[in-house]
């Protein structure tokens, strides 16, 4: 707009500064899709005889939005949709006080705009951007590059950036990947029931993965007595028989951020201790032993905790904490005020403290009580 200014249209920026929101906007379109180099062509069709850039400020001061819109595109004026010129006044690209004073931040964004309301008026992409509130070239993008089961006017709304689109377009693809049996109308009605206030993309992948039955593959090699989670379904009835919050982490696990396993350790009696197993993943490739708890979260007594981490040892799962070698003690640790994470490798170290091992066994017996 300076360059034309200066090359003839003295006052423009001026007469701009002052223009309304819709005039403004189709100076943009101008200025930006415009040949203002050679503007013969686009003068042409305005029926302007001024030449160079005093004919292209000329243009700008006594012609219609529509028709400088029309001009530009090389269409006819009707053939300028009326959404287009509705959406132009709702730009706000830099949270300007007033709507229709920005231009677009990324230039190519008007003509993606305009292609979309010519050629898909009454199409999702149109309908997403015609409702989705103050207008953004990051809507203009999310609208063409969304899968368009995802084309709603109330996610368009929240996307910021085209890394933001990816991200949301690898959730979609994530969730075909672990739900086998979803349809496409599936996705649909679970999205619109997902529409309403905030976290809507949270809130869809929530309620479409408790259908998960294509979870990752179980990092330890079968072993009696250790029963991977392999569906959304079982680890859900899990958490509750264990009232526990398995059914919590879907998300983590369907990540590849944690895995479930129920256990059960065959006490001398006979009697069965059911156990709940998490394992983190670390990036050697091994898994980490993450927790071992009974029913409620309650930790199990040494010894039977020893032999449930040998077992989960000898099939390559580690434990974390200081090597066995290593002058560690807890007791000593805590004799000089420091506080550690609680590991449960303490239970394969010679110092036991008997407290908390009597407590341990208490809960043991309540734990085959409940089961008895």
């Amino acid at each position: 707009m300076a360059e034309i200014d200066r090359r003839g249209a003295r006052g423009l920026l001026a007469d701009l500064a002052v223009a309304g929101a819709l005039a403004r906007q189709a100076a943009y379109i101008v200025a930006i899709d415009a040949d203002i180099d050679q503007p013969a062509p686009f003068l042409a069709r305005l029926g302007i005889r001024t030449t160079g850039a005093a004919g292209v400020g000329e243009a700008l001061r006594t012609r219609q939005a529509r028709d400088l819109i029309a001009a530009t595109y090389a269409v006819a004026p009707d053939a300028v949709p009326t959404g287009f010129l509705r959406a132009i006044l709702r730009i706000e690209e830099f949270d300007s006080d007033k709507p229709g004073f920005d231009a677009f931040i990324h230039c190519q964004s008007y003509r993606r705009l305009f292609d979309i309301f010519s050629t898909e008026r009454h199409g999702r992409k149109a309908n997403a951007l015609r409702y989705c509130g103050p207008l953004r070239s990051s809507h203009v993008h999310a609208a063409e590059h969304l899968h368009p089961a995802l084309v709603y006017p109330e996610i368009v709304a929240t996307m910021d950036t085209a890394a933001h689109v990816v991200r949301v377009n690898a959730l979609l693809d994530l969730i075909r990947a672990s739900v086998s049996m979803i349809t496409e109308d599936e996705i649909s009605r679970t999205l619109r029931e997902s529409l309403c206030g905030g976290g809507i993309l949270e809130r869809f992948a929530r309620r479409v993965l408790e259908k998960a039955d294509c979870l990752p593959e179980p990092p330890l090699p079968l072993c009696d007595d250790l029963r991977p989670l392999r569906t959304a379904g079982e680890i859900t009835d899990f958490g509750r028989r264990m009232g526990n919050c398995a059914g919590t982490k879907i998300f983590e696990i369907v990540l590849g951020l944690l895995y479930v396993y129920e256990a059960r350790h065959v006490l001398g009696d006979g009697s069965v201790v059911p156990l709940a197993i998490s394992l983190t993943p670390l990036t050697s490739g091994v898994w980490l032993v993450g927790d071992v708890t009974m029913r409620r979260n309650r930790r199990p007594p040494a010894h039977v905790l020893r032999a449930v981490l040998g077992r989960l040892q000898d099939l390559g799962a580690v434990v974390s904490g200081p090597s066995l070698t290593a002058p560690y003690r807890r007791d000593v640790a805590r004799l000089l005020g420091m506080r550690m994470w609680g590991s449960i490798d303490d239970c394969l170290r010679p110092e036991i403290d008997q407290e908390e091992e009597l407590d341990a066994v208490e809960a043991l017996m309540a734990e085959i009580g409940e089961a008895a």
